[in-house]
């Protein structure tokens, strides 16, 4: 049994998430857990924390590159739990996803193309094209009979477009947590692959998938073409480990992932991080029973607060995440305006969620709310929410 269940201060430490769960005038609570960032509020895997300690008593932390033990733990990780045949060669260690998406955009367009993305959805898929020059093409998710899914016609319209050259996908998406189905991205892939539009899928959240869905790696399904694919991962949502900044961008066509590394290393200087060499080995080689409790844990937090809103503010909309750790909230119903949510949930209630608007246009009147947190702590700061409606007036 791994500990979910502490409390660990992150006060003082720099942590984003934290310094960044503020009140409307700038104040920041002592000892309120936030629920923003995604990032999780449990400790790493204590096998990954005794590979970082064995690293730092060597005590030299120079410039590092992964060893052949580093690719073999990515492979076996790679095709024991996604089915994903991967080779050495394929695999470009970087910084990060956010970093290896912006490289993505320079690499595989010319300013003035076109890229897809789909909003709402994690702000630098946007950034990464508006940023570097190129033109965006926004193909919003729609809602059918209550469930986020992919709008297929506007797609097509936008793929046969001649300045398109590129799509970025979210999958598991970021904020709705949608795992979309190997028919969802087949006919996704099919649009794309008939129009000559590389894909490039950041699947970050693939390890997170509750209990009854299934993750399909985009190279997997049916119908793409290696040469239009590029699939983004990293242990970083599914271990906790963002702070050490080590992704490995996975890209099956040669030529395809020469003009990747190209680009990357005139982005940055190539290396990885000292730290986040050991980690990810030694989490994609023991810590697989740790990131199947978690996922229990966290599936367990999303009916408690499913529950919650349901019996306590039956006009919030709640969409379950299928994947990631993260529920998307919509307050439209409930009648307020933007400055009247803020007041109610960070002011009164010190119930520090996402905002929705960074999302994309879909976002306003909604916040992220990210249960990868002790459930105790869930439950203070829901019933902080309810208290706080009760002295504002709020209605149900």
């Amino acid at each position: 049994m791994y500990d979910f269940e502490t409390f660990i201060s992150r006060e003082g430490t720099g942590a984003v998430k934290w310094d960044n769960s503020k009140t409307t005038d700038g104040m920041r609570p002592i000892g309120i857990m936030p629920f923003s960032v995604a990032d999780m509020e449990f400790a790493c895997a204590p096998e990954i924390l005794d590979a970082l300690r064995d690293s730092l008593n060597k005590g030299i932390l120079g410039y590092t590159v992964p060893e052949d033990k580093y690719y073999d733990a990515v492979c076996s990780w790679m095709q024991r739990r996604h089915g994903f045949r991967v080779t050495p060669d394929w695999i470009v260690p970087t910084y990060g996803i956010v970093s290896a998406l912006y490289s993505c955009v320079r690499a595989l367009t010319e300013e003035g193309d076109g890229v897809i993305i789909q909003t709402p959805v994690y702000p630098p898929f946007k950034g990464a094209v508006v940023e570097n020059g190129r033109e965006l093409f926004d193909c919003p998710l729609i809602k059918v009979n209550g469930r986020w899914e992919l709008d297929y016609e506007t797609l097509e319209k936008a793929a046969k477009l001649p300045q398109v050259k590129l799509a970025l996908l979210c999958s598991p998406h970021n904020p709705i947590g949608r795992v979309w189905t190997a028919q969802e991205l087949s006919r996704y892939a099919k649009i794309c692959m008939e129009n000559d539009v590389i894909v490039v899928s950041d699947e970050i959240h693939f390890d997170l998938v509750m209990p009854g869905y299934e993750h399909t790696v985009f190279t997997n399904v049916p119908g793409v073409q290696a040469a239009k694919c590029i699939i983004c991962t990293s242990p970083s949502k599914t271990f906790n480990l963002a702070g050490l900044t080590t992704s490995n961008i996975i890209i099956p066509n040669k030529s395809l992932r020469e003009i990747f590394k190209k680009q990357y290393h005139k982005d940055t200087s190539g290396y990885i991080s000292a730290m986040g060499v050991p980690a990810c080995t030694a989490a994609y080689n023991l810590a697989e029973d740790w990131l199947k409790e978690l996922i229990v844990y966290v599936s367990s937090n999303v009916t408690a607060a499913a529950k919650y809103f349901g019996e306590k503010f039956p006009k919030i909309g709640v969409d379950l995440p299928e994947g990631t750790y993260l529920m998307w909230l919509d307050f439209t119903d409930m009648g307020l305006t933007e400055k009247e949510l803020d007041r109610w949930l960070l002011d009164e209630a010190l119930f520090f969620v996402g905002d929705g608007k960074p999302f994309g246009p879909a976002g306003t009147q909604h916040r992220r709310l990210n249960l990868a947190c002790p459930g105790w702590a869930l439950t203070e700061a829901l019933v902080r929410m309810d208290e706080a409606a009760n002295r504002l007036g709020i209605k149900r």
